[in-house]
């Protein structure tokens, strides 16, 4: 099997629809086309730890599987295997709004400093985080044949997922969502969101504690596979991130066809576990920001005896030789 790095979500707006149901479901179209992705098949992975604080409150981790940088926020390694070359801890970042935006912002581990402003780099992270904007469209009167000059609004984007991997041969599918969304408003989205999966009747919801954090869990049994459609609703976990009004969301993706190998479904099932127990929620104290400082400094090092390795000081070494 081919094994493919193209990240599916960086700089690819999603589909949108009439409602925030339709532009997942049409999302989903987008993404689960057989070819679409095909990472190798994560028999024994290699994960690389994700971790960021919010909103200055909270510090936020977990775990994914590293098949590429497939998360729109950075990871460091976590046991990576010998042939893998050095990795830089980019995973201190920072999610915070303003002025009514999200946005993240790199550790200076990376050196990134905009020449422009002089501070460090930051991402607009409005797409994946909240509805950003309804597109208006111009009106058509099917009555009189024409357009009647006015706008309508119809499609909502924003709400993609943060991370994503999908396997074509196996029909399953990893995502995780990080929403400013309550879990009051998720459950009225569910009624929508993925055709309604996790609310029609056959869907089971329970709350499961995984090291000391409240999930909501949806279950669903597995469907036929659907056209143009790699994976299908199978299990997600959404969990609130202490007192704010935003979510993490985990979910794995499956349908029948993933039973036709029991073994590697069965791997999956364990990969999806270890990363919901790898969910670290914790409050912002002075002993985590002094963890933080530690993390800094073992990155800043690290950064550095990489470009000791280079013949030729790249810009990015000669910015970051001048850091502390």
């Amino acid at each position: 099997m081919k094994k493919t790095f193209t990240l599916c979500l960086i700089l690819i707006p999603l589909l949108a629809a009439c409602s925030v149901g339709d532009m997942v479901y049409q999302n989903d179209q987008r993404y689960m086309r057989p070819g679409a992705l095909d990472p190798a098949i994560p028999t024994a992975p290699y994960y690389a730890r994700h971790t960021f604080t919010l909103l200055g409150r909270y510090r936020v981790g977990h775990d994914w599987p590293n098949l590429g940088r497939s998360c729109q926020y950075g990871g460091s390694y976590s046991g990576k295997p010998a042939d893998i070359g050095l990795k830089l801890f980019d995973s201190l970042g920072e999610i915070y709004e303003e002025n009514g935006k999200t946005y993240y912002k790199t550790d200076k581990s990376y050196a990134s400093i905009n020449p422009k402003t002089g501070t460090y780099w930051r991402s607009d992270l409005d797409r994946f985080i909240r509805p950003t904007y309804k597109r208006q469209i111009p009106e058509f009167d099917p009555v009189a044949k024409k357009f009647t000059g006015r706008k309508i609004e119809q499609e909502e984007k924003g709400f993609e997922p943060i991370c994503f991997e999908a396997w074509v041969e196996t029909g399953h599918a990893l995502t995780v969502m990080l929403y400013k969304r309550t879990v009051g408003e998720w459950q009225a989205a569910l009624n929508h969101w993925s055709q309604g999966a996790y609310a029609s009747p056959d869907a089971k919801h329970i709350n499961e504690n995984v090291a000391g954090n409240k999930w909501h869990v949806y279950l669903v049994p597995l469907k036929p596979r659907m056209a143009n459609r790699i994976s299908g609703s199978y299990e997600l976990r959404i969990l609130p991130i202490g007192t704010t009004d935003y979510t993490l969301a985990i979910e794995l993706g499956a349908n029948q066809e993933s039973l036709q190998n029991p073994e590697v479904h069965a791997k999956f099932k364990a990969m999806f576990r270890h990363l919901i127990e790898s969910v670290r929620i914790e409050p912002l104290t002075p002993q985590i920001e002094k963890e933080h400082e530690a993390l800094h400094q073992r990155a800043l090092d690290l950064a550095r005896k990489q470009c000791g390795q280079y013949k030729e000081p790249t810009p990015w070494c000669r910015q970051l030789s001048q850091q502390p």
